[in-house]
């Protein structure tokens, strides 16, 4: 067993979840951004789990808007806004190709940033769909393909060049997305809100193809799932019953492995290399895979 990445906190290298999940997602390097809701800012973590970036708007403060409401006071690491690399609770990161880093904010306002945290781009989905707070799983969820990034938002997926140039937009006829990844040779595998099935569709038109695996995931009473893949496009699933599940890009099973020995809510994942990261309760614990 490896220590835990984190705490709870407003500190550098802490987090502050606030009861919504912690999106993470890994660089070419190996480092770990996160999107640190409660705190309203993303850092960027060493290989050796160091907090060695910040990005936010400066000083701790007070806030009191929680997804585009008025609400009790809380405290955040980093002041709330809509300036250049500032954040209303960042609930979506994804580094895409080059490095190109994606992060979504509940206000939906997207905000592209280079490797070291420069704003490069920055947009405002036009949608009338909101995400709400306590919902614990679901939209909005960032994937990637090529120089393109895909913002799924409830049943809607819209894909954008990273200037923020809209180049399509569909629905998915399998109603709301609960969790999903492009892998296994460029498919958009979704699980729907209203299943445990892992669906295919077609990334470019959202074509459905059917059921990716015929056996499904194993129902291990799980509810809140994520998905990632690596640089083998290997596919992932980690449930909220501590458990995580492989397949190959061809829907081969390879394993399960147990990350937590008591369920945790609403883990969110990435891979690099071995290593598999799993946020939730506030910190990221990580396994490495036997070769």
């Amino acid at each position: 067993t490896v220590p835990n990445w984190g705490s709870m906190g407003m500190e550098r290298g802490a987090f502050l979840s606030r009861g919504e999940p912690l999106s993470i997602s890994s660089d070419s390097v190996g480092n770990l951004w996160v999107a640190d809701v409660g705190n309203n800012r993303v850092q960027r973590l060493s290989p050796q789990g160091t907090s060695n970036l910040v990005i936010g708007g400066e000083g701790r403060v007070v806030a009191e808007q929680w997804f585009g409401e008025r609400g009790s006071p809380y405290a955040s690491g980093a002041t709330p806004g809509n300036g250049a690399g500032q954040f209303n609770q960042p609930l979506s990161i994804a580094v895409g190709n080059y490095d190109l880093v994606a992060v979504i904010d509940a206000s939906l306002r997207v905000q592209i940033f280079d490797s070291e945290g420069k704003q490069q781009a920055q947009w405002q989905i036009d949608t009338p769909w909101r995400p709400a707070p306590g919902t614990g799983n679901g939209t909005p969820i960032i994937t990637w393909l090529d120089d393109d990034f895909f913002f799924i938002l409830a049943d809607e997926v819209f894909i954008y060049t990273a200037k923020g140039e809209l180049r399509k937009r569909y629905h998915l006829e399998g109603g709301n997305v609960q969790c999903a990844v492009i892998a296994a040779g460029g498919k958009l595998l979704v699980r729907h809100t209203s299943g445990r099935d892992l669906i295919e569709y077609n990334p470019s038109d959202g074509f459905r193809q059917g059921r990716w695996i015929k056996k499904g995931v194993p129902d291990d009473g799980s509810e809140d799932w994520d998905m990632a893949t690596d640089e083998k496009d290997n596919v992932y699933v980690v449930t909220d019953a501590g458990k995580i599940y492989k397949w190959n890009k061809r829907g081969r099973f390879q394993r399960e492995i147990q990350m937590f020995e008591n369920p945790r809510d609403m883990p969110r994942m990435a891979i690099f290399g071995p290593n598999i990261y799993v946020a939730a309760k506030d910190q990221i614990a990580r396994h490495v895979q036997d070769k």
